[in-house]
């Protein structure tokens, strides 16, 4: 059980008034709810099966989900399963997307968003584990995801739905009179090679190929804002005792991280001028891929144990490259031009 409170005060400076106008206003508090059952059945040595059910209920709206589980695996050796699973799986959206208050004709104030239903997605997972030995494990999953219940605009044919929402941290506020007809699908594969932790070192190499598709309420497939189609990371460390009886560590780690550009929709800059103001080609929303993003972090560290208390100093230099990573283009009324915002760039940090 969990109690949420909130607090949404959000004000825009209107020009024509001379003021900030307040948009929204509202606080409260509200529960989420979640209970699960699950059965577990081993047939034999070799063959178990999972069967369950996991409920949601969310207070704010007053929706309830019953979502099934099930997964069967095959052992096919000591240290070899293969395993098929499947799952529902909601999620609760932002607050302030159910609570976005909407002024009505007659004066009014309506939530049009606020009988917004979970997102739903239904998960099928095919998965192979190898445990080469006692400290390397190689594991792959294929898998589909059907998305439903998004939310798109209700009454217009546009290509918003919910499912791109946080791609873009500009909008505090969020659209209004959403319906939840959107759907979507992700499909993909992914592998991952992990030597745990011995002789001092370890490390953890993940790769996924990936296409994640959605459809808005003009009913046209496009790619989603996070369909980057390929990530990878790799993670590794190195522990080495010091000291007279070894009782302090050298700690050296890094990790690097790949994945495709995240997707946006082009700029119209004439249009943008003409309005003194940002406007996107909704026609062809989510055309445009950014460049890929690429970064790679390092750290250094000695751990002092103590006979009461350990202490711990470090050294961190995030994106060691000084990678200029695209975060988001946008028209600046002031130059008529369009401009890249990146993101942290390099960016050293001690710690104790």
């Amino acid at each position: 059980a969990s109690r949420m409170y909130y607090e949404n005060d959000v004000r825009l400076f209107n020009p024509s008034l001379g003021k900030a106008e307040s948009l929204i206003n509202y606080n409260g508090s509200g529960d989420l709810l979640q209970a699960y059952s699950q059965l577990q059945i081993k047939v034999s040595d070799k063959w178990t099966f999972n069967v369950g059910a996991h409920g949601v209920y969310f207070s704010i709206n007053e929706k309830l989900s019953i979502e099934p589980r099930a997964s069967v695996k095959f052992q096919a050796a000591s240290n070899k399963s293969i395993s098929l699973g499947y799952g529902r799986h909601s999620r609760v959206l932002p607050i302030n997307i159910y609570l976005r208050e909407t002024p009505m004709s007659d004066g009014s104030i309506a939530r049009t968003n606020e009988n917004l239903d979970f997102l739903m997605a239904d998960h099928l997972v095919l998965g192979y584990d190898w445990l080469i030995n006692e400290n390397l494990r190689l594991k792959s999953e294929v898998y589909y995801q059907q998305l439903s219940k998004i939310g798109v605009q209700s009454g217009r044919s546009t290509s918003l739905s919910v499912v791109n929402f946080g791609s873009d941290f500009g909008d505090v506020i969020g659209p209004d009179s959403l319906v939840g007809n959107g759907s979507g699908e992700n499909v993909g594969i992914e592998l991952t090679l992990e030597k745990f932790f011995s002789k001092n070192y370890y490390f953890l190499i993940t790769g996924s190929l990936y296409d994640s598709k959605y459809n808005g309420s003009d009913g046209i497939e496009r790619n989603t804002a996070f369909n980057n189609q390929y990530a990878v990371n790799v993670l590794a460390g190195k522990e080495s005792p010091v000291g007279k009886e070894k009782q302090n560590t050298l700690i050296f780690s890094f990790r690097t991280v790949a994945t495709g550009g995240m997707w946006t929709s082009p700029i119209n800059v004439e249009a943008s001028k003409l309005a003194g103001t940002e406007i996107r080609d909704d026609i062809n929303a989510n055309t445009q891929q950014l460049k890929d993003y690429m970064r790679t972090d390092i750290r250094i560290g000695f751990r002092r144990n103590r006979k009461r208390f350990s202490e711990e100093y470090g050294f961190d230099i995030q994106n060691i490259f000084n990678r200029q990573n695209v975060f988001s283009e946008r028209f600046n009324p002031l130059t008529g031009n369009v401009t890249s915002n990146n993101q942290v760039g390099f960016f050293p940090m001690a710690l104790y």
